[in-house]
């Protein structure tokens, strides 16, 4: 975080982790239920994530969005970008985010929220109709 991978042009992510504390809808139990939660994502998740690779994954049969911070590196993009344009599926993107980091949805909610109607809501609309 230090060197902005998680978000752009900020040193640490305290203004992030404090975001609960100024909303009426979060309770203390709620800001240490999120604290546990994201706790326990970390222990269980990331070894798994650590050992996951996509390299022989090259064919999706769904639509397939990947957000990306052009400053991210907690993930860095242009594997992602690598990986997507191999990839086949039926529909695909790679939406990049100017001006963020890992956490676009934090630093661009805007933009985030213009590309999920953009992108995504298209593909969920014609799944609907699939599905009558």
């Amino acid at each position: 975080m230090h060197y902005g991978g998680l978000f752009y042009r900020r040193q640490d992510g305290d203004f992030y982790f404090h975001l609960a504390r100024i909303s009426p809808e979060y309770t203390t139990a709620d800001r240490q239920a999120w604290g546990d939660g994201s706790a326990y994502t970390v222990k269980i998740v990331e070894p798994q994530l650590a050992s996951a690779s996509f390299v022989k994954l090259n064919r999706l049969d769904c639509p397939v969005f990947m957000f990306e911070g052009r400053h991210d590196e907690v993930v860095p993009s242009m594997i992602t970008a690598t990986w997507v344009d191999k990839l086949k599926a039926p529909t695909k993107a790679i939406v990049w985010f100017e001006n963020s980091a890992h956490m676009m949805m934090i630093e661009e909610p805007g933009r985030v929220l213009a590309a999920l109607l953009r992108f995504v809501r298209p593909c969920a609309n014609a799944g609907e109709k699939d599905m009558r």
